[in-house]
């Protein structure tokens, strides 16, 4: 099951999108990505007495600008089915060869640990006066999510440092089953899967996202699968509210998606609805609710400001032919921001003037 509400809304489409915590469970590369540092949590009900709900908490590095970390723990309850799991994840990535034209390709690991019961007995056979040991089912697991992912502009019509277009690729739930004896059970595989997903933003307010999932199952690859795929979209109203729309195309559990988040000051909420329009008469409504605090950039933001304001500094001095001051300006934008190229750029230019102008005051001279 997808982590968090966005997860849920866009299926495997947000391995691309991964703007929001959801990430933790669609792609554990997006980390290095995220402006913010995140907490939140979220909760989820369903007409089949499904109860599901998760905490989690991630953070870019102030130090290492590229390195980004989190915890994150999921809770899920079938009460019909008596079965109970929870799943605890250390999430890891880097972004490699970033810069200011190439984004660089950002690659993340979750390791996570789950543990899950499942009871066959019927309580509704037990009589209150019984004393019954029920005949259940006790699972360990360790497991891992892969990922990677790139974004870069393309088509963009509008200002923004973001990248417009994002291409995600991850590999969920790789590990090994154990049960009560340290056994390997070989009928109870992970529920392990390759998603890839595009997402694009070409007009501002407006983002659009496409994604394929395949499931596989790592004790026997001869088992042939039905791929699903989904679709998402949302929009933005003024950056306080954001309507969210997605469907998946699954075999038997397909399902559209629907929901708001509202955003007051630097927290928001998230309400969603999802609908399984492929089960009978409609039975399986989804509703849930997550909450998530932004709780600051590390500075990230200022320091943007800074450098911008140090690079117009420079190009200032530049038009009026005073390169070495130009000069002093562009380091100071690089002594923030390493990666700035255009201040790389600049200061190439502005040395190549003042080369160029000693030449011609040296022939000047001479004659």
């Amino acid at each position: 099951k997808p982590f968090g509400n966005k997860g849920q809304i866009f299926g495997s489409s947000f391995s691309a999108l991964c703007d929001d915590l959801s990430y933790l469970n669609s792609n554990p590369s997006a980390a290095s990505l995220q402006n913010q540092t995140q907490a939140g949590g979220f909760l989820e009900y369903d007409l089949d007495s499904t109860f599901f709900g998760g905490l989690g908490i991630t953070r870019r590095a102030k130090n290492i600008s590229d390195f980004g970390y989190g915890l994150f723990g999921t809770l899920l309850t079938i009460t019909d089915e008596k079965y109970f799991e929870v799943v605890t994840g250390l999430n890891l990535s880097y972004n490699f060869l970033s810069g200011y034209d190439f984004k660089g390709i950002c690659a993340g690991i979750n390791i996570k640990t789950g543990w899950q019961n499942l009871s066959f007995s019927s309580i509704n056979d037990i009589n209150q006066s019984d004393f019954v040991y029920l005949d259940s089912k006790s699972l360990f697991s360790i497991f891992f999510d892969l990922g990677l992912m790139t974004q870069f502009n393309l088509f963009k019509f509008f200002y923004s440092r973001e990248p417009n277009v994002k291409i995600g690729l991850s590999l969920k739930n790789l590990g090994i089953v154990f049960d009560k004896t340290f056994g390997i059970p070989n009928n109870s595989p992970l529920p392990s899967e390759i998603n890839l997903a595009f997402s694009c933003k070409f007009l501002k307010p407006i983002t659009l996202c496409t994604g394929i999932s395949y499931p596989l199952n790592l004790y026997d690859f001869s088992q042939k699968y039905i791929p699903s795929v989904s679709f998402g979209f949302v929009f933005y109203l003024k950056e306080l509210i954001s309507l969210s729309l997605g469907t998946e195309f699954k075999k038997n559990k397909s399902q559209v998606s629907a929901g708001l988040e509202l955003t007051f000051s630097d927290k928001k909420i998230n309400i969603n609805y999802s609908l399984d329009y492929i089960s009978k008469e409609f039975q399986n409504h989804k509703f849930s609710l997550s909450f998530k605090a932004l709780l600051g950039d590390s500075d990230r933001n200022l320091i943007d400001y800074m450098v911008d304001k140090y690079y117009q500094a420079g190009l200032d001095y530049y038009a009026n032919g005073e390169w070495e001051k130009s000069i002093k300006e562009w380091e100071k934008a690089l002594q923030l921001n390493k990666n700035f190229d255009p201040a790389v750029l600049c200061i190439e230019s502005a040395q190549e003037q003042i080369k160029m102008f000693k030449k011609i005051s040296e022939s000047l001279n001479f004659e």
